[in-house]
């Protein structure tokens, strides 16, 4: 890898020779440090070619060129077009060694746009993971952070992702002393890797476990070449920071919502991610941690309950404690053998449901030696560091139903008391379908056969196009046809969507189609 590196760098500098004099606007480069040039484009080639949750959105080449430009240009005049131009030299040099390839794709109605395609996924993972954890904020700091004492941190970053520069400007520890303390604490926290589970995690991926099937049955072949991807970096992270304690940057968004600066490895990461986090700062459990330890392992679990009807990350916190003491032996059985007792592979969150059931086999065994060493203790004083994740309820509706007192939408949003927890984007599946099924009646019978025929036609062209390989003239011909047919029949479309949104008859689809607008809107 290291050789690959060389010659990357080779090749950058025999290219500044032959093709930029020093009449270009590009001759900046030949002053410049190559090797962390290279190091940058690596760094953003990775993360922007990196798709979320299976996403096909390709990454774009101006997107990639522009960003490569920004970060080796830092420091000098703000120029765009030079940094597009920078860029897109430094991506050349990884298009020669075949590990990228920038290639025409489809963009929105039909409009052309330049995309970057991955071609040696193995390779720029490994080139990722020999970057110098000290050069990018992008991965976890091994030395503590130095507070926030301005708008802009002494390495550089913007303290919120904005270009008003008024707002950085006026946002001051004087005039906004709970934001800086907000963040400042935050980058105090102290992490380190939960060596069971890491260990865990590469004997998992290297014998493609069941745990890992939101990967294996991905249809995409790009979708899950991008989610491994993820998956080894998050490992490959982790393995350099084992017994090592680290910290992570922290900024704002423009609504000022605190997010970390680092890539896969952290604590608003995926399920994998947050399993593999332990605080560096062990405090006693207590009963309460306890209690919560218990809720966490059922909500993570999300599987049928002693509830009739009811998952366990859908019953009150009381039943969800009750169920795992229920079920205790065989939550157990997972943490001892984890290898070999494969049922926490069906939890719905696997990752976070076993780092919490090897947690509870440690309070277990502590409790059990100190009741051998017949000393007097308490029985919920083992000092752990686990943290047990729990999403968020709708925050946005939230924070709206609170503030204009929403009585109808708060049981909903989980504001008040309720036995069993409000379920918000069901609430709207409901109204939504109830909606449609009142369009849907309004239709002429006369009406209904031939407009379900043209949403049958509109089904059979796309599952052309599905069928059909990427790039070939076939897919094309399905691609245009569809195109023509959704002009030729824009009204019919138009008339029959209540019809074809009515044939969806899953609540559980109906929900998840709901809830992304619902989550959008808030």
């Amino acid at each position: 890898m290291h050789n690959l590196i060389q010659q990357l760098v080779a090749i950058t500098k025999e290219r500044l020779e032959d093709e930029v004099s020093d009449r270009q606007s590009l001759k900046f480069i030949k002053n410049s440090d190559i090797l962390d040039c290279i190091a940058t484009s690596i760094e953003v080639i990775y993360l922007y070619t990196r798709q979320e949750r299976g996403d096909a959105k390709a990454a774009l080449f101006t997107e990639i060129t522009l960003n490569i430009g920004k970060k080796i240009r830092k420091g000098m005049k703000k120029d765009s077009a030079l940094n597009v131009r920078t860029g897109a030299f430094f991506l050349y040099t990884f298009e020669m060694t075949e590990i990228i390839r920038v290639a025409l794709g489809q963009g929105t109605s039909k409009h052309a746009t330049y995309i970057v395609e991955v071609l040696d996924e193995e390779i720029l993972s490994k080139l990722w993971d020999k970057l110098d954890f000290q050069r990018t904020v992008k991965l976890p700091s091994v030395t503590p952070i130095a507070p926030w004492k301005t708008s802009k941190h002494e390495i550089g970053l913007n303290l919120v992702k904005t270009q008003d520069q008024d707002v950085l400007y006026q946002l001051t520890p004087k005039t906004h002393p709970i934001v800086f303390d907000c963040v400042n604490k935050a980058q105090e926290v102290g992490w380190v890797i939960n060596e069971p589970v890491y260990q865990l995690f590469a004997w998992s991926i290297r014998n493609r476990t069941e745990s890992f099937n939101d990967i294996w049955e991905m249809q995409s072949d790009q979708a899950k070449a991008s989610k491994l991807r993820e998956a080894y970096a998050i490992g490959n992270i982790a393995s350099k920071l084992i017994d090592k304690v680290f910290y992570h940057y922290h900024t704002l968004d423009f609504r000022g919502r605190l997010y970390t600066s680092t890539a896969y490895l952290n604590h608003q990461g995926n399920d994998l991610a947050k399993s593999l986090l332990l605080r560096a700062e062990a405090k006693p459990l207590g009963e309460k941690g306890f209690f919560w330890l218990l809720v966490s392992i059922a909500t993570h679990w999300g599987g049928a309950s002693h509830i009739p009807g009811r998952k366990t990350d859908k019953i009150p916190l009381q039943e969800r404690a009750i169920w795992v003491k229920d079920n205790e032996e065989i939550i157990l059985s997972y943490a001892t053998s984890p290898k070999v007792n494969i049922g926490w592979h069906k939890a719905d969150k696997p990752w976070q449901f076993i780092a919490a059931c090897i947690e509870l086999r440690r309070v277990r065994e502590w409790q059990a030696y100190m009741r051998i060493s017949g000393s007097h203790f308490d029985e919920y004083g083992f000092s752990s560091s686990f943290t047990g994740w729990l999403d968020g309820s709708t925050n946005g509706v939230q924070h709206l139903s609170a503030l204009t007192r929403d009585e109808i939408v708060a049981p909903y949003a989980n504001l008040v008391p309720l036995e069993y927890p409000g379920d918000l984007y069901a609430y709207v599946a409901e109204h939504v379908w109830k909606t449609v099924q009142d369009a849907v009646d309004k239709i002429p019978p006369e009406d209904r056969e031939s407009l379900e025929s043209v949403i049958d036609n509109m089904i059979e062209l796309r599952k052309e196009i599905g069928a059909s390989e990427k790039k070939s003239d076939k897919r094309k011909e399905a691609v245009d046809a569809l195109y023509e047919f959704r002009t030729s029949y824009a009204n019919a479309l138009k008339s029959a969507a209540p019809i074809y949104w009515n044939r969806i008859k899953d609540t559980k689809e109906r929900r998840k189609i709901a809830k992304r607008g619902v989550m959008t809107i808030s």
